[in-house]
Parts: structure tokens; sequence; C-alpha cells
């Protein structure tokens, strides 16, 4: 394992990403695009265009730009596989996430189309969309109690999830285990949605 500290939201640093991996790790078979921004909790009209852009250029031009990227490895390598972290927002969308559930919901289309257009290189693109997990990304949500109770609630499991029980379903889908899977959106929320 290595690391390397990039801001996603410079799209010209992202070509920095592949050489690391490519160079340090002699390929890459698999992406996961999990870095998102949300700087607007409210009603859609309070979003600015800078926050609109911001929350754009990192949910969803930054993970089109890393698979752009990512193509021609994988391609050389016979194939790989690309996750793309988006959100139930995507889904149906969430008080006061509009342009966020907005950006998740381009994500899945995304990831549709990766994998359509590039099937035929034995690339598999899948969506994972998490309902409410502990990460300090959504520590404004289940650090608020009306908004925490509310949430278990609506779910079947009437708790959220922590990262590691989101981490099997990544797995599966990134592994040979999930070799026939391209196109998926999976839901993990403990049955929120349903």
């Amino acid at each position: 394992a290595s690391g390397l500290a990039i801001n996603v939201s410079n799209l010209s640093d992202l070509a920095t990403i592949i050489t690391h991996v490519t160079s340090t790790h002699g390929g890459l078979d698999i992406l996961v695009n999990n870095a998102a921004v949300n700087p607007v909790f409210g009603p859609i009209e309070q979003t600015s265009p800078e926050a609109f852009e911001k929350i754009m250029r990192v949910n969803v031009q930054a993970p089109l730009e890393l698979a752009k990227l990512a193509l021609p490895v994988m391609r050389a390598r016979g194939g790989g596989a690309i996750l793309n972290i988006a959100s139930i927002g995507g889904l149906s969308p969430e008080e006061h996430l509009g342009v966020y559930s907005v950006s998740k919901a381009a994500l899945i289309s995304l990831t549709k189309v990766l994998a359509r257009e590039w099937g035929a290189h034995n690339i598999r693109a899948n969506v994972l969309c998490p309902g409410l997990v502990r990460t300090d990304f959504s520590r404004a949500l289940w650090q608020n109690e009306d908004i925490l109770a509310r949430t278990q609630r609506q779910q079947a499991l009437q708790h959220i999830a922590e990262p590691d029980d989101i981490a099997g379903l990544a797995l599966l889908l990134c592994s040979d285990a999930g070799v026939f899977c391209t196109g998926g959106v999976f839901v993990a929320d403990g049955g929120y949605t349903i």
C-alpha cells in the first residue's frame, strides 16, 4: 500500500494518481471513486453557482476524468473494475441535500454509461449507493439527533451503518467474485429505501 495526497477538485492533478499507481504498483486493476463534497445543507435555492460547480466537479467530473485516465491502463492489462460511490440520494432526493442528490444521480448514470461503453474492453463499472454511514463526511447528519432518529425509524435495520458494513459489498464488486456484474446499482442502506 502507498498513499498520495491529492485534491480531486484540481482536475489537472488527477493524472498524478494514475502515474503514481502505475509506477509504484506496476498497473491499475481497480478504481474506486469515493471522494465527495457537499458544502450546502438546506433548500436548493440556497445553492450558489460556486457551490453547484464545486459539487459537480468533485462528485461527477473527477470520477469521469479519473476513469478516462484509467481506461488505457486497464485496457492494456485486459480489463479492470471501476466502483463509483454514490448515495441513496441519487435514487431518491434527500431533504436539504438537493444538488448533492443531483450529483449522485448523475454519477449513477455515468456508471451505466461506462459499463455500456467499456464492457468490450472487459472493464466493469458499478455504483454503490449507501444510506447513512457513520463517517466524518456525514457527521452533521448522524450527530443531529432528529435526523438520526428519523433515519433509524425509516430503515428496516434501525441503526446506521459503520464503514465496515459497506466494505464487503465494495470488495465483491471489485473482485473476481463480481466478475459478471457491470452497470449495476447496488444499495446498502439498511432497508431505508424499501
